[in-house]
């Protein structure tokens, strides 16, 4: 029995991308149930990488590619699939969505991870912060967050949370590339002041 041919990376990608649903149908902060459309797509792209070894590179990569934390427990275990894995899984991340709620007896583990987190995260290109936490602490999530990664690489920047405008101005000032950019915060937070992006 012969082997079937290998198809061309890019075909496959492909092929793998458009059995996936669309993208704007799968925001993972608004999809929380077990049968939503982000969830079935992470199932999906989950199974590519165990159909065959031929399929395992495309699949990781596009398993990779978006990567979204939506409960505090999933942080500390993909720090250490990243830290684990022989290969540098964190070069294949180019959009990160933080939309979970972190309680007070996880802030110093969550915030230890997300910097470690952000130091493998080179080439995240996108970012979308929607968390919430109690006590409020925006701007400790931020400066982990960003503590190794370049802003100046950002080019979509989407923020849904409550901020300090020192802070989100600042974040500003040092996203050179911003293509596109989304603020859901409180109006009241910022005075009317204008911000001038790079």
């Amino acid at each position: 029995m012969s082997a079937a041919p290998r198809l061309p990376v890019e075909l496959l990608r492909d092929v793998f991308e458009l059995a996936l649903p669309p993208e704007c149908i799968t925001d993972p902060c608004w999809n929380v149930a077990p049968a939503s459309s982000w969830s079935t797509a992470s199932r999906d792209k989950q199974s590519f990488v165990l159909v065959c070894k031929n399929w395992m590179g495309v699949g990781t990569e596009i398993l990779y590619e978006h990567v979204a934390i939506r409960r505090p427990t999933q942080l500390p275990l993909f720090v250490c699939t990243l830290e684990s894995s022989a290969s540098d899984l964190g070069c294949l991340i180019k959009t990160f969505t933080l939309c979970c709620f972190i309680s007070h007896r996880w802030k110093t583990v969550f915030f230890d991870n997300l910097v470690t987190l952000s130091s493998r995260c080179l080439r995240v290109k996108r970012f979308i912060l929607s968390p919430h936490w109690d006590p409020p602490n925006p701007n400790a999530v931020v400066d982990s967050l960003f503590s190794g990664i370049s802003l100046a690489l950002i080019t979509h920047l989407e923020i849904n949370t409550d901020m300090l405008p020192y802070t989100v101005e600042n974040i500003l000032d040092h996203c050179s590339r911003l293509q596109s950019l989304s603020l859901a915060i409180p109006t009241e937070a910022i005075s009317p002041k204008s911000i001038r992006l790079p």
